[in-house]
């Protein structure tokens, strides 16, 4: 999810737009996991609860934006996303990451934990055994605890990347045919052209 997101006594200037920053619930392990480093305040803990003050961790091109010239732990922000008059505290800054991939700018984010902002959400693991090995084990871990649950888009960091980076290639090199390909899967089955044609 992604949405505009505002810093407690920072009005955005006259003809300007507040930073749309991607919006995501987290566990307290997903920095670890993703090795994404702490560069001031702390992480997400299992301390972070409903029973406790909601709290965030920022990206820290997102943290400067915000807070300009500012240490921006203890300050307060509010995103269009949540929906309710709750200014979470700034506990931490992270990395910046690309989550879209490597043929985009970093991502600004803000990174809620799960219990205290429960959202859709990917599950990362991090493993000493063949990642592959895992899959058939996860799906049914999820499916006995939700099994409305769905579970999709199951892939190696490893292949992830190399997808990103073949993307990036494809993208530069056969603009066209990546134009072509997008108005064909919009049109109705019936409709597709034939590839043997």
């Amino acid at each position: 999810m992604r949405d505009y997101v505002f810093a407690e006594g920072h009005e955005p200037q006259q003809m300007e737009s507040p930073p749309i920053a991607s919006i995501t619930a987290v566990n307290p392990d997903y920095f670890r996991a993703m090795g994404i480093s702490l560069r001031a305040g702390r992480l997400l803990n299992d301390g972070d609860n409903q029973g406790s003050p909601i709290v965030a961790v920022l990206s820290e091109t997102l943290a400067r934006r915000l807070f300009p010239n500012e240490n921006p732990i203890g300050k307060r922000i509010k995103d269009d996303a949540a929906r309710q008059p709750l200014w979470p505290t700034v506990i931490g800054i992270v990395n910046d990451v690309r989550h879209r991939g490597l043929d985009h700018d970093v991502d600004l984010t803000v990174y809620y934990c799960y219990r205290q902002w429960p959202r859709r959400m990917y599950l990362v693991l991090r493993s000493a055994v063949a990642p592959s090995s895992l899959i058939l084990a996860v799906r049914k871990a999820a499916l006995d605890v939700d099994p409305a649950s769905p579970v999709f888009d199951v892939m190696t960091m490893s292949e992830r990347l190399s997808n990103s980076i073949s993307r990036s290639a494809f993208s530069f090199c056969h603009s066209h045919f990546i134009r072509f390909d997008l108005r064909w899967r919009r049109q109705k089955p019936e409709q597709q052209p034939s590839l043997d044609s």
